[in-house]
């Protein structure tokens, strides 16, 4: 598959990956790609992922970084401490 650049030629999904830092589509921004990194990062930590492993498949020196700058507290994971501070408010 192949995307089109702003001036409507086609490049490769290697250059996304590689060589482009924004995904485009119809001359709109899409996303930024390092936008991939957070998600990917929030999703291996909200379903059981280690800090410590994560941390390492990112090539990060110090696990602060995987957790203070990519990983984010998703929706879920808010709602289900609200619930815990209702349950304990109420006891």
């Amino acid at each position: 598959m192949n995307y089109p650049t702003k001036k409507g030629r086609l490049i490769s999904p290697l250059y996304l990956c590689y060589g482009n830092s924004f995904v485009y589509a119809a001359d709109q921004l899409l996303f930024h790609f390092h936008t991939l990194r957070h998600t990917y990062t929030t999703n291996l930590l909200s379903n059981g992922a280690q800090p410590k492993d994560v941390q390492e498949l990112l090539g990060h020196s110090d696990v602060s970084t995987t957790m203070n700058v990519y990983a984010h507290a998703t929706r879920e994971a808010k709602r289900n401490f609200a619930r815990l501070l209702d349950k304990v408010a109420g006891q």
